[in-house]
Formats: C-alpha cells, sequence, structure tokens
C-alpha cells in the first residue's frame, strides 16, 4: 500500500494497525497537507447494510468540532471497494504506547481524562456515543493536547463485543458490565471506560484481572476494581473519588453526565497543578454573576440571625405566604437503646435524625406543622417533653426506645401533646429485612399518632434510589447518621465515613449514602482542606446523579461551594434545594448568609 495513490491522496508510510484497521500515512495531493488514511477491514464493512451504519454514524461525527476529538476530513471507497476514513495527521503517540513506559504522575493523567472528558461530553450532547474509549484510540500530540479517535466505529459491530476471537484482552477491558451483558449502550460506557483509562493511567495497570478474556469480563460484571493505591503507590483521594464515582455497576448510578465528570477532574487539575499565588490549586471565591434573588438582603438577615427560632422563623414565613397561623411544633426526642452498644445507640440515633427528616416534609402537606431540625434538638441537649416545650416552644414531641435481638428489632414509640396531656403510644416489631418498615412506615406511623390528616404516601416515602434494597448497607447508613448526629457527646466523623463509606461497599447505587460519605469527609477535615473540598463534593455530585430529588446534596454541595469556589453557584445549588422543598430549614439559613455576604439587594 505505501507508495501508491489512493484518490487524491499519496499513501507514504504504515502507521500501525490492528482489529479495526491498518493507518498509513499520506500526503493530500491537492491541499498539499499531511493525513491519516484508515483503511476498515473488510468483514467490517463487507455487506450493504454495515456500509449504511457506517455512513451513517460517519457523517453523525463528522459534524462534530471539537479540540479533542479527531475530525473526519472525508470519507472514502477505493476501486476494490475499501472503505477508508480520512483524518488530520498529528505528531504524537498513542497513549497506549506512552502507557508502555509506566504510570503517569497523577497531575500528568488528570490532565489527559479531563481532555478525553471534553471531547466525550462534545459528542455525548450531539447524540453520539464513542463506545470504546480505550488508551489506543487516544491519541497524545508533541503538543501535549489529547485527541480522540475512531468515533462510532463500534456501531460498525452491530452491537456486539468490541471484542474478536484471538484478540487481545485489552479491548475487553475497557469496556462497561452493560456492554458485556450485551444490553444497550449509552454515554454512561463511555465514561466507565475513561474510568478504567484513568485508572490505568494513575496505577499502570488494569482495575479488573482476568487470565483470560471471559475471566475479565466476568470480573467487569461480577468483581470489585482493584485499589489504587498500592505497590508503593498512593493516589490522591480526589482521583480515587473520581475513578469510584466511574466505575459503578449500575449505569444510571455513574456520573450523570461526561460534562459533571469533565468538572470533577477540572477542580481535580487545579487541586494537583497549584499555580503561584492560589489557596492549594482551588480558586478561592471568585466574583460570580449577581443575579437579583427573590429575597432581599433584610429577610436574608433576619433567616440567617432567626432560621432556629420557631416564632420569629414562622412569622418571617408567613410574611412570605409559606405558613399558617399558630403552627404546632413538633419535636423528634432522642431515641433509647436497651441492652445495646455503641453501633445500636449510633443505629438509634441515626433513625432519629431520619425521622426527624422525613416529618419535616408534613410542612409541605400541612403548614401548621413546623418540626424541629434534630441539630436544634441535640445542641440545646433536650431530652424529654417538657425541655421540649420550654426550650424548644414545641408542643408535641416524640420519643422511643429500641431493643434488638439479633436482626429484629423492637421499637416503642411514644407521642405526647404537652397542651392535652395526651400521650399516645405504638408498638413496631419487625426484622431489620424488611426495609419498608424503616425506610417508610416508622415515619408513616409517627404522623398518625401526631393527627396529621392522611398525608399523601409519597410525601413521607424516600424517593428513588434515596432508598435501598440492602438491609445492611441501610443499617450501616444509620449509623453513619447516628456519628454524625449523636443524641449524647460530640459528632465522631472518621467513624460515621468509615460507616457510609460501608454502606456505600454494601450498595453503590444508595444516593443517601454517598450524601452522608460527602457530609463526613467535608467535616472530617475541619472544612478547611481544599483536597476534602473536591474529594466531598465529588460524593455529593454523585448522590445528585443517582437521585437529583433528594434535598441534601443540594444543601451541602452549596455549602462547600459558597466556601471554596462561588457563591452564585452556591445560591443555584441551594435554590435547586428549595425548589424540591421551599420551607427546607437548612436550605433557608445558608441562601440568606450567602445572600448576606454577596450583598444582594432589593
Amino acid at each position: 500500500m505505501v507508495g501508491k495513490v489512493v484518490s487524491h491522496y499519496h499513501i507514504t508510510e504504515r502507521l500501525g494497525g490492528g482489529a479495526m484497521g491498518v493507518v498509513y500515512r499520506a500526503e493530500d495531493i491537492l491541499l498539499r497537507r499531511p493525513v491519516a488514511l484508515k483503511f476498515l477491514p473488510a468483514e467490517l464493512t463487507g455487506d450493504e447494510e454495515s456500509n449504511r451504519r457506517f455512513m451513517r454514524e460517519a457523517r453523525a461525527v463528522s459534524a462534530l468540532d471539537h479540540p479533542n476529538i479527531c475530525t473526519v476530513h472525508e470519507i472514502g471507497e477505493t476501486e476494490d471497494g475499501e472503505l477508508f476514513i480520512v483524518m488530520p495527521f498529528y505528531r504524537g503517540r498513542t497513549l497506549k504506547t506512552v502507557l508502555a513506559e509506566g504510570p503517569l504522575d497523577p497531575a500528568s493523567a488528570v490532565n489527559y481524562a479531563q481532555q478525553v472528558a471534553a471531547g466525550i461530553a462534545h459528542a455525548n450532547e450531539h447524540g453520539v456515543v464513542h463506545r470504546d474509549i480505550k488508551p489506543a484510540n487516544i491519541m497524545v500530540t508533541d503538543r501535549d493536547s489529547v485527541k480522540i479517535v475512531d468515533f462510532g466505529l463500534a456501531l460498525l459491530q452491530g452491537g456486539r463485543r468490541l471484542t474478536r476471537t484471538g484478540a487481545a484482552v485489552g479491548t475487553a477491558a475497557y469496556m462497561a458490565p452493560e456492554q458485556v451483558l450485551g444490553a444497550e449502550v449509552g454515554p454512561a460506557a463511555d465514561i466507565w471506560s475513561l474510568g478504567v483509562v484513568l485508572f490505568e493511567m494513575l496505577t499502570g495497570r488494569l482495575p479488573f484481572a482476568g487470565e483470560t478474556e471471559p475471566a475479565m469480563l466476568y470480573s467487569i460484571v461480577h468483581g470489585q476494581p482493584a485499589p489504587l493505591s498500592g505497590d508503593g503507590r498512593q493516589v490522591p483521594t480526589i482521583c480515587e473519588s473520581i475513578v469510584g464515582a466511574c466505575l459503578v455497576k449500575d449505569a444510571g448510578g455513574r456520573y450523570g453526565s461526561s460534562a459533571d465528570l469533565k468538572r470533577d477532574l477540572e477542580e481535580a487539575s487545579r487541586i494537583l497543578t497549584p499555580q503561584p499565588g492560589t489557596r492549594q490549586g482551588l480558586q478561592a471565591a471568585r466574583p460570580g454573576r449577581l443575579r437579583r434573588l427573590a429575597l432581599p438582603a433584610l429577610l436574608a438577615v433576619v433567616l440567617a440571625l432567626a432560621a432556629f427560632t420557631p416564632t420569629i422563623r414562622d412569622a418571617v414565613l408567613k410574611s412570605m405566604g409559606l405558613a399558617a397561623e399558630a403552627p404546632r411544633g413538633v419535636a423528634v426526642l432522642p431515641f433509647d437503646v436497651v441492652g445495646g452498644g455503641a453501633q445500636e445507640q449510633a443505629f438509634a440515633d441515626g433513625l432519629t435524625w431520619l425521622l426527624t427528616d422525613r416529618l419535616s416534609r408534613l410542612e409541605e402537606h400541612d403548614s401548621s406543622y413546623w418540626v424541629v431540625p434534630a441539630q436544634l434538638v441535640r445542641e440545646n441537649h433536650v431530652v424529654g417533653s417538657d425541655d421540649a416545650r420550654l426550650l424548644l416552644g414545641v408542643d408535641y414531641s416524640v420519643k422511643g426506645t429500641l431493643r434488638f435481638t439479633g436482626s429484629k428489632i423492637a421499637l416503642s414509640l411514644l407521642a405526647y401533646d404537652a397542651l392535652r396531656g395526651e400521650p399516645r403510644t405504638r408498638e413496631i416489631d419487625d426484622d431489620l429485612a424488611n426495609l419498608e418498615t424503616w425506610q417508610h412506615q416508622v415515619s408513616r406511623v409517627v404522623a398518625g399518632m401526631l393527627g396529621v390528616d392522611s398525608p399523601e404516601d409519597e410525601l413521607l416515602r424516600p424517593s428513588g434510589r434515596g432508598c435501598t434494597t440492602v438491609p445492611e448497607s441501610f443499617a450501616w447508613l444509620l449509623r453513619g447518621l447516628g456519628w454524625l448526629n449523636p443524641s449524647r457527646g460530640e459528632p465522631d466523623h472518621l467513624r460515621a465515613r468509615d460507616a457510609f463509606g460501608a454502606a456505600v461497599a454494601q450498595d453503590s447505587s444508595f444516593a443517601c449514602a454517598y450524601t452522608g460519605l460527602g457530609r463526613a469527609v467535608w467535616l472530617e477535615s475541619g472544612q478547611t482542606d481544599s483536597l476534602a473540598a473536591v474529594t466531598a463534593a465529588g460524593y455529593l455530585r454523585r448522590a445528585v446523579a443517582l437521585d437529583s430529588t433528594l434535598v441534601w446534596p443540594h444543601v451541602y454541595l452549596g455549602e462547600i461551594q459558597s466556601r471554596w469556589w462561588d457563591n452564585a453557584d452556591a445560591v443555584g445549588s441551594l435554590e435547586h434545594a428549595l425548589a424540591l422543598e421551599p420551607r427546607h430549614w437548612r436550605a433557608l439559613d445558608r441562601l440568606a448568609s450567602v445572600q448576606y455576604r454577596r450583598g444582594d439587594t432589593v
């Protein structure tokens, strides 16, 4: 082939080849520029239907215009009927060749991954999925820029796997579980593949092992990835967070989009390649676009100072049309444990926090109710109904006592109306495995004890992936919440982080667990560490990607954004939270604080 003229291209050099074709360097005789010609294997385009599929995909790819995507100049056909693609010629090496020399430093790995994510995001936005992201399809130019090649060639396989009999397992190693199983493949598959590539750039090895292709494919579907750190290498935590969010088995549980992945990689890049004069590579709060918001500055100050005070808070909300006359306050007091240890008490404290959060939704159903935040109960050391009325100004209180017998849990509930002196009691006795009871029915029972008139069933039910179907994952979630919000003593952020990590390990699609993990990482760092900020934000975005209807990840993300990045972004996150729950106390408080610092005016 070298020395031949095909169309108006003079072939001068063979650059390489593989299962998907052979690439030559050529000279464009008409335009006098170097190009690359890729000739496709005859078996890929040997029938009319395959040719039509290829041409349709090629047209879509040729419309992509992005600096990190290798553009298609032309689709040609030789006199013998061979199809070829004409692309720009780039001086450089494939990432596969680069990695043959060993792993990259984290900054370089993240830089390359960021560029790949940018290209993928652009393609996905235009309805094009690569389906075969791997080092051999990533070109690193002499200028250290990245070009993704071979867009759309996977479609030529008609949905079949991208491996062939006798081919190296390298291609199989980058396939997402849904590809292995023959399911529909979408943008999430590109995110998985880039996660594998980033893992390999950081470590020089693959996350899923296997002596044979079938063994590797089995590991991809059923196994856990190898640890990133080890063999004397310590991978930055932010990289572990990003890779972990990419390598989630369930396609719907990965990053919501390649654009979200790109954003996290950009933040990681700022961390790993700090610039002089910056705070460890992260931008300090920079001037954001000022937007006029619904809450004036005066209201912001009032909310910031009085968000926890029932009388003032409801007076302010009433002026906004969000509160009814004579609101009835409800406080969930610490639950006790009979015959249990530290883990059982953490479970009980977590259930107290979760019940408080569920009941706070009653305010959307009936504005005559106001539920005291668990934080205020804990800070005021309120343990009885008299204290609740005196210190918190509420008439309704709820207490509970738990007894553990193996996996069986007995919960005794007491709801007390201080005005009427009327106690109401209920008993719940069930196995932890019956998650419907603990994730949903407890809050329904308490609502009924408080006399709430038939709240909508979904009001108190956690949404979507805010739930889990794995009992042990739910138990670890409650323990994590309990160690973050103990009824007695100080929070244990380290134990909380480990508990939420265990919950995620048990169920990688549990959005609430990722929310807790992000919060715990952030608090454990003392809220002053830039790397922890990015890591925590990554977990919170993961939670949002899994279930965007959860309020807390938006609130916590807004808090981190307001401290480290952009107040305008923080406002966006907090406003999103309030769109979900307009009376959410923490979102109101944080939004007021951000607005006050920004100096927003009427």
